[in-house]
């Protein structure tokens, strides 16, 4: 049995009593969570029970937010293979304050190591999570809980990052199928990646219709805003007057429904930059 460190508190239904007689699988649990604490290491270890509903999200990620502020871990490990629920991006902004904010405000600089299950909507809404976050938090995902531990202990390193290897397998009604095989150490980088490109092609069937509005005149100086080129540099890269180019500018939010140059600057995936 682990080190583990001795407390007596209740946090809801929560409570956790002489966590030193307790097995690592049974310390800390709600219907919602379960919590293990490694006192060696330092390491506050979250499995979930279920997480299937907005309710049981914010039941459980409450429950552990007030552990968390009993014990003050060093890093935190996550175990999510039973979660199935896309956490919504009111969700995330909220987790983000609530949670990581409020941790990193407080002196939070440790590791964050989250093993996966395998529902990709869950995952996905956790990579956006983290990378819409106002932290530096940078959370490292695992498919095996054997390799997460070790990593936030410091006892294995991570390999340099081979190619993936691309299948592609046709299926019924002219439909294909795509698979990478990647190996362990590339998981992370691939799992953000996946999460940006997913974003940027429902972006682009969601607006396209939008975008093709614009005139061609239109679509030259947006290709020049995106670029960051000023009112006058425009006008003289395409032979017209600032007027016209502030027309252009006019017209162009209007039509893309943008509010400002951030939103704006959303569509540039449907130009060469």
């Amino acid at each position: 049995m682990s080190e583990l460190l001795s407390l007596n508190y209740s946090i809801g239904e929560l409570s956790i009593f002489n966590l030193q007689q307790l097995s690592m699988e049974h310390i800390a649990t709600t219907g919602i969570i379960s919590v293990n604490l490694y006192e060696k290491s330092k390491v506050i270890c979250t499995s979930w029970n279920t997480c299937e509903t907005a309710e049981e999200y914010i039941t459980g990620i409450k429950d552990f937010h007030a552990l968390y502020w009993k014990v003050k871990p060093k890093h935190t490990l996550w175990y999510n293979e039973n979660c199935s629920f896309d956490i919504p991006a009111d969700l995330q902004a909220w987790t983000d304050s609530f949670l990581n904010a409020s941790a990193v405000n407080a002196g939070f600089d440790g590791k964050v190591a989250i093993v996966i299950g395998d529902n990709m909507l869950h995952l996905l809404s956790l990579a956006s999570l983290f990378e819409e976050s106002t932290t530096n938090l940078a959370p490292r995902f695992f498919r095996h809980r054997e390799e997460a531990l070790p990593w936030l202990e410091k006892k294995s390193k991570l390999q340099p990052v081979s190619p993936p290897t691309i299948k592609v397998k046709s299926l019924m009604d002219g439909k294909s199928e795509i698979s990478l095989e990647i190996n362990s150490e590339a998981l992370n980088e691939y799992i953000f990646l996946l999460n940006r490109l997913l974003k940027s092609s429902i972006f682009k069937m969601q607006h396209a219709e939008q975008f093709i509005r614009l005139s061609a005149r239109e679509k030259e100086v947006f290709q020049q805003i995106v670029r960051g080129a000023t009112n006058p540099a425009i006008a003289k890269a395409l032979f017209i007057s600032i007027d016209t180019v502030k027309t252009h500018r006019k017209n162009i939010m209007q039509k893309l429904r943008c509010r400002n140059v951030q939103e704006l600057l959303q569509y540039s995936i449907f130009v060469q930059v």
